[in-house]
């Protein structure tokens, strides 16, 4: 089959800051219009509002050389949670193999992997201008596929590459009936002739009208989600253990400023992971009730996020009980110093009525 394609590879990862959408207005060239990025799928209910991240076109970087090469735009997507996406955007007019032929060449792999570094460095110099960035080692990379077609044309050896892409399996041909039954079952048809697969390395998506914009951005959000969730996650995990360690010395020897600043620390450490998820759980919400919704739960299953949060919330109590523990040592602590403070005064105040009754009899 000959169709329209295009490959999106992302790279994702998160710099550890907020930014408003005025904030990064202008920060670079070329930034798309929110228009474009309107719904156009017609809908039953009305499809609910939700965070566009800002997006910009930065400029196009080729591989190769002569009729073989090849040519990426590159793109950047940023979220006001501090995640953003560098995309390069690949598409050509062909045989569905050159997917499978540009996604597992080593040397086009290598490629991108040095490109998305060097527009990483740029872009986080930028970000660096308008906040305090703390990037994060963990990143996310995935793929997003798009081919131009009806769905119902597609022969089983197409659908067998389809399933390869899903799962990183060049030998797709190779592949069972059953085994592909497997791996394409996560999948959400709008209409009769567009599917959308999604796998845990790529999704896929087979649609006659041409726009999948908005089905990108949800993956995008999925796959931040994932990054911020396993980041923090990672985190908690640190500061839960380094304080199970030290607590017990600080106990013994009485620092109670120790005790304090550790106290600081986890407070806002829950604080800023309980704003992470809620602004998750409100983006989620801006999906709406529908197509969006149901795209959504396809990453989620796909990703395990619900888990995550699960993770998350089940170490945000491990915290919290933590603090809770420290603020009662910290009162106990203060209530034997206002102990010991009450009788030091009454054995001040002895002492001096000794003086006093010392006094009168002298005289």
């Amino acid at each position: 089959m000959n169709a329209n394609c295009e490959i999106i590879n992302l790279f994702i990862y998160d710099s550890g800051a907020r930014f408003s959408g005025e904030q990064l207005k202008g920060l670079l060239k070329n930034q798309e219009e929110f228009s474009k990025y309107e719904y156009v799928h017609p809908s039953p209910e009305e499809i609910a509002i939700f965070s566009i991240p800002s997006i910009f076109n930065l400029h196009d970087i080729y591989y190769g050389a002569g009729a073989e090469q090849l040519k990426f735009k590159v793109q950047v997507a940023i979220y006001d949670t501090g995640v953003f996406s560098i995309r390069f955007r690949y598409q050509f007019n062909g045989e569905l193999s050159v997917l499978q032929k540009v996604t597992f060449s080593n040397d086009i792999k290598e490629f991108l992997n040095s490109a998305a570094a060097k527009e990483r460095s740029k872009i986080e110099r930028a970000l660096s201008k308008i906040a305090k960035i703390h990037a994060s080692d963990q990143s996310e990379a995935y793929r997003f596929y798009f081919i131009n077609a009806d769905r119902r044309k597609l022969s089983i050896k197409e659908t067998k590459l389809i399933a390869g892409l899903l799962i990183d399996e060049q030998s797709s041909d190779m592949l069972s009936d059953q085994y592909v039954n497997e791996v394409t079952k996560r999948n959400l048809v709008y209409n009769d002739d567009d599917i959308l697969y999604v796998g845990w390395e790529s999704a896929v998506m087979v649609d006659p009208t041409g726009a999948y914009e908005q089905e990108l951005i949800i993956t995008e959000i999925a796959n931040a989600q994932l990054l911020e969730m396993r980041i923090y996650d990672a985190n908690m995990t640190k500061i839960i253990s380094a304080a199970e360690k030290t607590i017990p010395g600080v106990l013994v020897l009485q620092k109670r400023g120790t005790l304090k600043k550790l106290n600081v620390q986890l407070g806002n450490f829950y604080g800023k992971t309980l704003d992470m998820l809620n602004i998750m759980n409100d983006t989620i919400v801006g999906f709406g009730e529908w197509y969006l919704s149901r795209l959504y739960g396809l990453y989620d299953e796909a990703f395990k996020l619900s888990y995550w949060r699960v993770s998350l919330e089940s170490k945000l109590e491990i915290i919290n009980n933590r603090r809770t523990f420290i603020a009662d040592v910290l009162r106990s602590q203060w209530d034997e110093i206002l102990e010991w403070i009450v009788i030091l005064l009454i054995i001040v105040e002895v002492v001096i009525e000794v003086f006093f009754l010392a006094g009168i009899k002298l005289a």
